[in-house]
């Protein structure tokens, strides 16, 4: 009785009086905002990825029901939530440094995803798969400096004094031993010990190769969008628009979509006055090298690969160091306690409104539409860009689909022109014949006979499968490499 008279109470007293509303239509707004206007698994590491890129706490008119108490917990535990938050979300990133071999976890996992979003396009460049000339026959004549085949495994030098006994029955004959063009040999038909009786197996892998460089920092119509709004002139009547609405709501009786809005206003005011700086040493460079090449990728075993070249100052800001941050104080203990404060208040109101049912589950679901509009200066594409005009860089973005992981690798170490090997430890397991793959490799580079190297002498005892892996994938790598070389010299001089 007493919980009906209370009900009651609220329904009637208020200023202005609103029709009558079907009850299924109450009943489904009511429910609405509590089913999907909560914040995700991975709300922290979104916002976390928002931050370092805007330095700038981002709050809606109506924050999704959990994101308040995640930014009170951002204020009050800082360094320590910034780094559970760049490691939990989806997509949490792991680096190989090509250059000096460390491997580490994404210090910014959301900045990363949100540039990766932003610049990788759909259009795929298929890397050759075909070498025009024999593997095996190149290495009889450039293995051996000596110009004796040795270091041919044995199964091979049986082939070839079979083909020299022939061909001098042949010319006794006084016949011409028949000749065919050299066979092209391709990754599927060697890729498997059975030759092509099993067809071969192939795992593409997928190269997005980021090309960070520096630029002059640009005013775009966003930045100038930006300055009119947060101008104080700005604030003041964004914020005296939301008071009205909350009178209004008030006035209506539609209290829980008041409290709401009213704990949005007060949330973003605090937000405002929070301290965040970037980091000294933001975006510059403490090593000799101007560039650097740094392997992304979700783990050893993932099919798509990112690799962030360029500018190093900038590639180790964004994937090594932190880009932000929130300096511990009492100031911000406070306003972490008011946005907790806010967080319970939106918790009740938002109950109270499903409780109701009637307009206010309406006047509910509108603010949430509402929200999806003003929202727009912050989807994660205009965020990126804001970035890269206020700090002038530029980013170019090429993709590439390889036959196989080591071919893939193999391009990434020409590529960099990096001495280190070690990174790639975790992915391909260091052995002689990735010794001997990544000697001839070294050798198909600098344009030397790959003989002469010792990793590829000690042979005598390889199996024609190890042989012609060898081959192929240090072919097949080296001329992906120049494929990636002759891209990029293309955007350098465009």
């Amino acid at each position: 009785m007493t919980s009906s008279w209370v009900m009651a109470a609220w329904k009637t007293a208020t200023v202005l009086t609103l029709p009558y509303l079907p009850q299924i239509v109450s009943e489904c707004a009511a429910i609405i905002p509590l089913v999907c206007h909560l914040a995700s698994y991975k709300q922290d590491y979104e916002l976390v990825g928002q931050l370092a890129l805007t330095q700038r706490l981002p709050v809606d008119i109506f924050p999704r029901l959990g994101v308040l108490y995640g930014l009170s917990k951002l204020l009050q535990r800082s360094t320590e939530y910034i780094d559970r938050a760049s490691t939990k979300g989806a997509e949490s990133w792991t680096v190989w440094d090509v250059r000096w071999g460390s491997i580490f976890p994404c210090a910014n996992g959301g900045a990363s995803s949100m540039i990766i979003q932003h610049v990788v396009g759909t259009q795929i460049t298929t890397m050759p798969d075909t070498l025009s000339e024999s593997p095996l026959e190149d290495a009889a004549s450039t293995i051996s400096p000596s110009g004796s085949d040795s270091s041919v495994p044995q199964a091979d030098r049986a082939v070839r004094t079979d083909e020299k006994a022939s061909a001098t029955l042949s010319n006794q004959r006084g016949k011409v031993p028949s000749t065919t063009p050299p066979r092209q040999h391709t990754a599927k038909s060697s890729s498997s010990g059975q030759g092509n009786r099993s067809g071969g197996y192939r795992r593409m892998q997928t190269l997005h190769v980021l090309q960070f460089d520096r630029a002059n920092p640009r005013v775009s119509w966003l930045g100038r969008v930006d300055a009119v709004l947060d101008s104080f002139l700005g604030q003041c009547l964004s914020n005296l628009c939301l008071l009205c609405a909350t009178a209004a709501l008030f006035a209506f009786g539609l209290y829980g979509s008041a409290v709401v809005i009213a704990c949005g206003c007060i949330a973003r005011f605090a937000c405002k006055l929070a301290t965040i700086e970037r980091p000294s040493g933001y975006l510059q460079n403490n090593e000799a090298d101007k560039d650097t090449f740094m392997l992304v990728g979700l783990h050893q075993n993932t099919s798509d690969w990112y690799l962030f070249a360029g500018d190093r100052g900038i590639v180790d800001s964004l994937l090594n160091k932190p880009m932000v941050v929130v300096l511990p104080s009492r100031w911000n203990e406070t306003l972490a306690w008011i946005l907790r404060c806010s967080h319970a208040a939106q918790l009740i109101a938002m109950i109270f409104v499903a409780g109701q049912k009637g307009w206010d589950g309406i006047a509910l679901v509108i603010i949430m539409a509402l929200n999806v509009l003003s929202r727009w200066r912050w989807t994660d594409g205009l965020i990126v860009k804001r970035w890269m005009d206020a700090e002038g860089i530029d980013v170019h973005a090429r993709s590439f689909n390889f036959t196989g992981r080591t071919m893939m690798l193999g391009a990434v170490q020409e590529f960099s022109q990096s001495d280190c090997e070690s990174w790639m430890d975790g992915i391909v397991s260091p052995h002689r014949r990735r010794d001997a793959w990544l000697a001839r490799l070294r050798a198909l580079a600098k344009e030397q006979s790959p003989g002469r190297d010792e990793a590829l002498n000690n042979t005598s005892d390889w199996s024609t499968h190890d042989w012609r892996s060898i081959l192929l994938s240090s072919g097949l790598a080296h001329e992906a490499a120049k494929v990636l070389k002759k891209e990029f010299a293309k955007e350098a001089s465009a």
